[in-house]
């Protein structure tokens, strides 16, 4: 059976907590840096073997405290949750170099389905030749440890040595330069769904997104959406959101004109704000598990967060089912553009 992403979280956790239980911490281990422990399990278990928690977290998941880099301060150990993909991996192994002390320790959980057994490989061509040991293997997940060597080059040490500029060519808008980081959504390119949505937003035909409607983009990562909706209306009111507090950063570059708000889905949004147009392109993995909670929970509210008439367009996987959702929440939903893979749905507030 396929894990949900709660389950799954709630697997890892407990594997890197349970050696953490069993074993202890290593002699001379007083501060702990732990990246991304969405459930707290790793946390409770350092802090229950005496040590500091000093918690790093890049996704305000429950709209908890969340940062693009971790806080000052040096660590003995840090304790990182193996990312989705290895450019944030690179990123988030930087950060947590930039917080060790020399002869820091540093320990990546993950399981096998994710990639931890390639995380070795991985730490060599951030680090150079490096050890790694298996500390404990356990339902099918892994805690590694790498002892930083001395001749590791040094770290980069801050967000804004990661920030890189790419070029997009966004539909009915033309190329755009826009600020972006190692494992951002789309890095480095316009995803396919994205695309959809603005050809069906913007295109021939498409009604004109008035002067001052007020539009949130929920979900923005490094702000595309937004960038292209401003080239064609700048008077909009433009107002973005995610979760992710390095998509924040970048998405704040891009349009420093904006609102640019940290969150989960609608809570990061101020509540009773309503708003002419809501765009989504929403994520549907929390992980690596696939996770359709943000999307249901961004059609449910919709109807309450749009002024009389307003419009909420989303572009989704064609199996996700958003027409169904939209026309349970709204009464009514319009296919405004589809692909083999992709369908961007349009629905209005009566």
């Amino acid at each position: 059976m396929t894990d949900t992403a709660a389950e799954r979280e709630g697997r890892v956790s407990g594997v890197a907590a349970g050696w953490i239980n069993t074993q202890g911490l290593p002699d001379g281990i007083d501060q702990v840096l732990v990246v991304d422990d969405e459930d707290g399990a790793i946390e409770r278990a350092v802090a229950k073997a005496g040590a500091t928690v000093r918690p790093w977290r890049r996704r305000a998941l429950d709209n908890r405290k969340a940062s693009p880099w971790p806080a000052e301060g040096t660590a003995d150990l840090a304790i990182l949750r193996l990312p989705r993909d290895w450019a944030a991996f690179a990123l988030q192994v930087d950060a947590a170099r930039s917080r060790l002390a020399p002869g820091g320790r540093l320990w990546v959980v993950g399981a096998n389905d994710e990639g931890i057994k390639s995380a070795p490989g991985r730490l060599s061509r951030e680090l150079g030749p490096v050890e790694v040991e298996t500390l404990w293997i356990k339902a099918r997940c892994r805690v590694l440890e790498a002892r930083i060597p001395a001749t590791a080059p040094a770290p980069r040490g801050a967000l804004a040595a990661w920030r890189e500029e790419v070029r997009l060519d966004l539909p009915e808008v033309g190329e755009r330069s826009l600020v972006s980081y190692p494992g951002l959504f789309a890095h480095g390119h316009l995803d396919e769904g994205s695309a959809l949505l603005l050809s069906a937003l913007l295109g021939p035909g498409a009604p004109a997104v008035p002067a001052g409607a007020r539009v949130l983009d929920l979900g923005c990562g490094a702000g595309a959406l937004s960038v292209a909706l401003a080239a064609r209306q700048p008077q909009a009111r433009l107002v973005l959101a995610d979760v992710d507090a390095v998509a924040v950063a970048a998405a704040r570059e891009n349009l420093p004109d904006a609102t640019v708000l940290l969150g989960d889905s609608w809570g990061a949004v101020e509540l009773g704000a309503r708003f002419n147009l809501v765009l989504s392109n929403p994520p549907l993995h929390r992980g690596q598990a696939e996770d359709h909670r943000v999307l249901e929970a961004l059609v449910q509210q919709g109807p309450l967060r749009l002024v009389q008439g307003g419009r909420m367009v989303i572009v989704s996987w064609r199996t996700a089912t958003v027409g169904k959702l939209l026309t349970a929440a709204f009464g009514k939903a319009e296919l405004l553009a589809e692909d083999r893979r992709f369908e961007v749905w349009q629905a209005r507030a009566r």
